[in-house]
């Protein structure tokens, strides 16, 4: 039925600037049979209205064409059919193309998963459908539609070209075998998303939450997946997307979670063996979380209500958390019994927060952590309570000064819990300061008051709670395993209950970086979701005790398996104070050391270290063709209280200078840097690094900065968490008496030293770090005559996320930045800028 005839490549093109689409995939011609009860098709092009192609299917077509071809040519006995015929298309760079199909028979054009042509009538007997297409390093799929009718004359053949500007220099390629890179920042949408793990008290059942993107818009879109491990297969699958908080039962039988409903949150049961699902308690306005005692009676919640609304015109500050910050000292606790439907109050709001709260393992005891607020550093001293649940009877038990508040709270046994906080406790007489983010793991009492910091000369910091629970007892080796941080690692460590016996990496994965840990309550497993730099994050599980781990989703390895990822190796160097400085080197997949690349340095140089997880914004840099550097400079947490306490009253002292050292020593250890086009960038703090990286070097050729403090001291009073934050990174400094830092050290009072083309991006509803930040450094930089370009994007807040879109937005923005500088590659940011005229 089939017969396929190729004609040869013509010698050469009638345009310059014309590539010729050589090389294809096809089907089969599809018998296309009459639509029933009334079929319309008359001319052949009615056809193409009675059939739709489903856009961006993988793995679409196999038939290839072996031979360079300017046309396929086919041919069918049945009366009416369909071809499709596909390829790929990419370019070296940002590039305005034409595309142009020809054929003998109607036929629509599909490039980029949109329809771009269409031919529904011939001009001298060929059918041309054209239309502009934007190309770059990202691979386009091109796919044609074309329909035949046994009555239609000549051969039935197809070819495309794309044109070009004459004056362009770009190089456009064509072909079925072009490499998909992850070369635009979209290709982040096409991963899932694992998070909220929890695993059955006997190690047996894992629940997640997974999410995919879809659509043009990428909308999310969220399920919770209840997974038998011994069997590794899906149990049962939570599709409502109102669900959330889930917890199993102290026995395993049952798994509760909470419902969003419009007038609060209900609480419900499933049944482990029978999946029935059972409500629990109605709707509970302004409900937080919740937890249901072993014998399943009794369910206590905390709850806080609504501040009511402020009808006076104004707003009154009294004290400093009347402003925005995130205190909440009208959270209250409630014990609710599931059989008799009463509910009591278990504690009344008052002039403090609940900011922790947890269930004894026996379900008669409660601890509380409450910050109570103070005007001398660290503006929040907490004291650890006791509740005896029956008698009502409250205890005391400890009282601290943290900058950064207890979490992870684990029960040992009825009486002793584990938990991790800062590392020091603060008073407004200390005259030494550390970095509090350095996070440690504490024992306590609560009947003695008994009080121990277990891993105070570890170098390695326990990672923040972030809706995880980081810490696990585990009833068969007595240890305490703690997810932590060490270097660009996020592992487990085993710690002894005396503090004296500690294992890095007690758990033995095959990662590097590992993340959101499940424990089971009786110590046999753990999952967490990992990553590698060339291997997007999937789900595992994990014996405690012995090597076992095993993969349970691992679908973004699939859909990364076919992309070109680039290679990455650790890069240190002994920075001018003898300190070791971590990094990593991250080179193009084509990388050769014959020629001259393009450097982009990236760094946040404050307490949080960059670390060696999948990043599709580090691959999305090699794909475009630059080589990256990442360094954790000295105040990162992760590599000892020493090293962290670099960042207290930094202000980019050393860790702007280890930006620069470190810069300067990887060009020397490597030739094929082109350092006449190196850009670098940092976001929130990186962004202040960036700034203060400007006014004290020219080694750079461009730059951006994202949402990034400019004035320290309008970010002392104006951020959400500026005191506070400015308590960890100038300690007993403040603006009325140390000039020296607080102006001295703002990039705004320096922005005369910046003369490195600046691009700066920052949201509109920015309170962490206002707006304000960028617009006077905006201004300054302006004023000054200097080339600067800022992006502040409406209603979002920092990191420039809330709407998914925005984020795939300012990246592709950073590369066209980028582009114009570091590869002479101007017209992408142009095309953009031209929108504005």
């Amino acid at each position: 039925m089939l017969r396929i005839t190729l004609l040869l490549v013509l010698a050469s093109s009638l345009l310059a600037k014309e590539t010729a689409v050589t090389s294809w995939k096809f089907s089969d011609p599809i018998p296309l049979a009459p639509v029933m009860f009334g079929d319309s098709a008359v001319k052949t092009s009615d056809l193409l209205e009675q059939v739709k192609v489903e856009l961006n299917k993988a793995n679409r077509l196999t038939t290839v064409e072996a031979d360079p071809v300017e046309f396929l040519r086919f041919s069918t006995s049945v009366d009416r059919a369909a071809v499709l015929a596909q390829s790929y298309l990419s370019a070296d760079g940002y590039v305005k193309t034409t595309l142009e199909v020809s054929g003998s028979r109607p036929l629509v054009v599909y490039a980029g998963g949109k329809e771009v042509a269409k031919a529904t009538s011939a001009d001298s007997g060929r059918y041309v459908a054209s239309g502009e297409l934007i190309l770059d390093r990202t691979r386009t799929e091109l796919l044609i539609l074309t329909v035949s009718q046994k009555q239609d004359s000549g051969d039935w053949q197809i070819g495309a070209k794309v044109k070009q500007d004459t004056v362009s220099n770009r190089v456009v390629l064509v072909g079925t075998t072009l490499p998909e890179r992850p070369a635009h920042f979209r290709y982040d949408a096409k991963l899932e998303d694992y998070s909220s793990l929890v695993m059955s008290p006997d190690g047996k059942h894992l629940l997640f939450k997974r999410s995919v993107r879809e659509g043009e818009e990428h909308r999310q879109k969220s399920w919770f997946e209840l997974w038998q491990l011994d069997k590794s297969a899906l149990y049962y699958t939570f599709s409502e997307d109102r669900v959330s908080a889930f917890a199993f039962s102290d026995d395993g039988k049952k798994l509760y979670f909470k419902k969003s409903m419009d007038d609060g949150s209900e609480i419900w049961s499933f049944d482990m063996s029978t999946k029935a699902l059972t409500h629990l308690l109605p709707a509970i306005k302004d409900l937080e979380s919740f937890k249901v005692v072993p014998s399943g009676r009794e369910i206590f919640y905390s709850r806080s209500e609504e501040k009511p609304e402020n009808k006076s015109g104004y707003d009154l500050f009294r004290d400093m958390d009347d402003r925005p910050t995130g205190y909440n000292n009208r959270r209250e606790l409630f014990a609710a019994e599931i059989g008799s439907g009463l509910t009591r109050q278990l504690t009344k709001a008052g002039e403090f927060e609940i900011q922790k709260w947890s269930v004894s393992p026996s379900g008669e005891r409660i601890l509380l952590v409450n910050n109570i607020p103070k005007l001398g550093r660290p503006y929040m001293r907490q004291e650890f309570w006791t509740l005896d649940v029956l008698s009502g009877k409250a205890a005391k038990v400890l009282n601290r000064s943290l900058l950064e508040y207890p979490q992870n709270i684990a029960w040992i046994d009825e009486n002793n819990i584990a938990y991790c906080a800062g590392s020091h406790d603060a008073s407004p007489e200390d005259t030494t300061y550390h970095n509090v983010n350095q996070l440690r793991l504490y024992t306590l009492n609560l009947s003695t008051g008994e009080h121990k910091n277990l891993t105070a000369n570890q170098d390695f910091s326990v990672n923040d709670e972030g809706g995880h629970q980081r810490i696990l007892f585990n009833p068969r080796d007595r240890k305490l395993y703690a997810h932590v941080c060490y270097r660009g690692e996020r592992q487990f460590a085993g710690i002894s209950l005396d503090g004296k016996n500690v294992t890095y990496r007690a758990v033995k994965t095959s990662f590097d970086f590992t993340d959101d840990p499940a424990y089971a309550k009786d110590g046999s497993r753990v999952a967490y979701v990992a990553s590698d730099y060339n291997s997007p994050k999937a789900v595992y599980v994990n014996s405690l005790s012995t090597p076992a781990e095993r993969a349970i989703v691992m679908t973004n390895q699939v859909t990364a398996s076919q992309w070109e990822l680039g290679t990455m190796e650790e890069w240190n160097f002994t920075n001018r104070l003898g300190i070791e400085i971590d990094g990593w080197l991250y080179k193009p997949a084509d990388f050769t050391p014959d020629r001259k690349w393009p450097l982009i340095v990236y760094f946040y140089a404050g307490v949080s270290p960059r670390d060696e997880r999948f990043s599709v914004q580090n691959q999305l840099w090699l794909a475009n063709g630059y080589v990256v550097y990442v360094l954790n400079t000295v105040g990162a947490v992760g590599r000892g209280q020493e090293f962290a306490d670099y960042h207290a009253g930094d202000w980019g002292t050393e860790a702007t200078q280890d930006v620069i050292e470190g810069t300067q020593k990887l060009l020397a250890a490597h030739p094929y840097l082109d350092s006449e086009r190196m850009g670098c960038y940092g976001g929130s703090y990186g962004g202040f690094i960036t700034l203060d990286l400007l006014t004290k070097t020219k080694m750079f050729k461009v730059a951006i900065d994202m949402y990034g403090i400019s004035n320290i001291t309008n970010y002392f009073g104006g951020g959400t968490w500026g005191y506070w934050y400015s308590d960890l990174a100038s300690p007993g400094q403040f603006p009325w008496s140390d000039r020296d830092v607080y102006v001295e050290k703002s990039p705004i009072y320096n922005a005369d030293k910046i003369a490195t083309p600046l691009l700066i991006l920052h949201g509109g509803n920015d309170t962490n770090v206002p707006w304000l930040e960028s617009d006077q450094m905006f201004v300054a930089l302006k004023l000054l005559g200097r080339d600067v370009v800022y992006a502040r994007f409406q209603n979002e807040t920092h990191n420039i996320n809330s709407k998914y879109e925005n984020l795939i937005l300012h990246r592709q923005m950073m590369l066209e930045w980028f582009d114009k500088y570091l590869k002479d590659q101007p017209e992408a940011w142009e095309a953009r800028m031209s929108t504005w005229k």
